[in-house]
């Protein structure tokens, strides 16, 4: 620019390009340099800042929930907003069947979440029916029906809720080696399977979706009580050491060995390891028991059965005991 004798002010335009982009406030430079005839003062540069003036960007997590037997529980969907809200944003949202089936699987749910300005975080909640079938894990969708002073991306338009079933997954015991000599250690495995055929023992989850929290755990301890009919039972302590334990699965550890230290004894006694609880699923075979051999040589021909879980909540149907026991 060009100074004439007598102008004092001059005016430069930089042109902005707008855009549709929901993106964070922007800055550029403006400076002076290579003043001919004359000299810079101190403002010789400014900065500009572009205000993004696109609404604000609604998003929604899929949900996913562990199903319990005879309650309702939430699948929490997380909605957020991104953006700088001149004016409360609202999402309107229904659900829809997908494999789960409303009042059946689910408690059918519509509404509208207000966020005011600076709000960025809210919760919608969908109570899923427990029950104890054993079945497939399901999901429902989660559709938002509108959205007023801000914009949604098509992949948040319809999200899932996955409902995980826990009859179909169960923590069962069983013995390594049904007898053991006094002074050794009884070995008991338990561990994490699905039956009812469903091949998948953690969800199979799309690509993305986690599992929060999603935790699959049992509480296992030894019970002095005899292992089979006409055999003593062991004393806690004098006889074998007090176990108690709780044990966590994952897709990398579906079992668990649990040892137990045993002492000397004058003639055979018996006790068991039990599935006192479990979070996540259900309790299989709940027992299983153990022998202590004395040192005069006792032959320990006795077998051991398990038996499954007996309070409500834990059942599940005879033919699919008679294939667990088959392959024990």
């Amino acid at each position: 620019m060009t100074f004439q004798p007598g102008d004092l002010v001059k005016v430069v335009t930089v042109q902005v390009n707008g855009d549709l982009d929901l993106e964070e406030d922007e800055s550029f430079g403006f400076a002076l340099t290579d003043v001919v005839n004359g000299r810079l003062g101190v403002q010789r540069a400014s900065q500009y800042t572009i205000v993004n003036d696109e609404p604000p960007l609604v998003s929604i997590k899929p949900a996913v929930v562990i199903e319990k037997n005879g309650q309702r529980v939430s699948a929490d969907f997380e909605v957020t907003t991104v953006g700088d809200a001149q004016a409360p944003v609202m999402v309107s949202y229904t659900t829809r069947d997908g494999t789960a089936v409303a009042r059946r699987d689910y408690v059918p749910t519509q509404g509208t979440l207000v966020f005011l300005p600076g709000e960025t975080t809210k919760r919608i909640s969908v109570k899923v029916v427990g029950d104890r079938d054993v079945e497939d894990d399901e999901a429902f969708m989660l559709v938002v029906s509108g959205v007023r002073n801000g914009m949604t991306d098509e992949q948040s338009l319809a999200v899932a809720g996955y409902i995980v079933d826990d009859d179909s997954r169960v923590v069962s015991v069983s013995t390594v080696a049904p007898t053991v000599r006094g002074g050794d250690e009884a070995v008991f495995r338990v561990a994490l399977e699905r039956i009812g055929g469903f091949p998948d023992v953690f969800p199979a989850l799309p690509d993305g979706v986690d599992a929060p929290e999603f935790v699959i755990s049992a509480t296992v301890g030894t019970v002095s009580q005899a292992a089979t009919r006409g055999v003593p039972r062991a004393l806690a302590g004098s006889d074998y050491t007090t176990v108690s334990q709780r044990l966590t699965f994952s897709p990398a550890v579906r079992e668990h060995l649990v040892r137990v230290a045993t002492h000397s004894v004058e003639a055979r006694r018996g006790f068991v390891m039990r599935v006192a609880s479990v979070e996540g699923a259900s309790i299989g075979t709940a027992t299983a028991g153990s022998l202590i051999l004395s040192a005069s040589g006792d032959s320990g021909a006795e077998t051991f059965t398990g038996r499954p879980a007996g309070r409500a909540g834990s059942r599940i149907p005879i033919a699919v005991w008679r294939g667990l026991a088959g392959r024990l």
